[in-house]
């Protein structure tokens, strides 16, 4: 995988510069070539799922406008009074804490695109998703972060309901 990183970040550099190289096609982005499930995204169709240049994904529906309340991060996962066990994972793992839940919260937000939304079942609320990302923290360490989200049914808003770190990993994408 390294040598396809290599390749797509030198052929623009040669492109031009030589008469017997010739032009390439445009290469998806690296992260198209991992086997991690992040994928960069071209285009959503009306169900919700997006292309990723050659594999189609789910993703959360209204992620642009997803709802993260300040109670979610503040009141339960980073609250070691709360939820110690939580709140210490955050902190080891990632370097959250209260004074930073902002830091948190954008760095959800900035992520939600980048992987697979699952579905779950209803619970009479409204559709229920899970997403496992992986968020490199406050403190450079990177860890795989589970977070739960409702489309409440009343309203429409998509709504973070948890959030936790996890050892729980990606499945290879085939």
């Amino acid at each position: 995988m390294v040598w396809v990183g290599f390749v797509t970040s030198i052929i623009p550099l040669l492109e031009g510069a030589f008469p017997f190289i010739p032009s390439f096609p445009s290469l998806p982005p690296l992260a198209f070539w991992g086997n991690s499930r992040k994928k960069e995204v071209e285009k959503r169709d009306d169900s919700g799922i997006m292309s990723t240049g050659g594999e189609r994904m789910n993703l959360l529906p209204n992620a642009e406008s997803a709802v993260i309340p300040d109670e979610k991060l503040n009141g339960y996962a980073l609250n070691p009074e709360r939820e110690p066990n939580k709140a210490k994972a955050f902190q080891e793992a990632l370097g959250y804490n209260l004074s930073n839940s902002d830091s948190l919260k954008d760095n959800i937000r900035s992520h939600l695109l980048n992987f697979e939304a699952i579905e779950k079942p209803d619970n009479g609320y409204g559709k229920r998703y899970d997403i496992l990302m992986t968020l490199t923290g406050a403190n450079g360490r990177t860890a795989n972060v589970k977070t739960a989200w409702i489309v409440d049914k009343k309203t429409g808003e998509t709504r973070l309901i948890s959030t936790y770190v996890t050892k729980k990993r990606f499945k290879e994408v085939p």
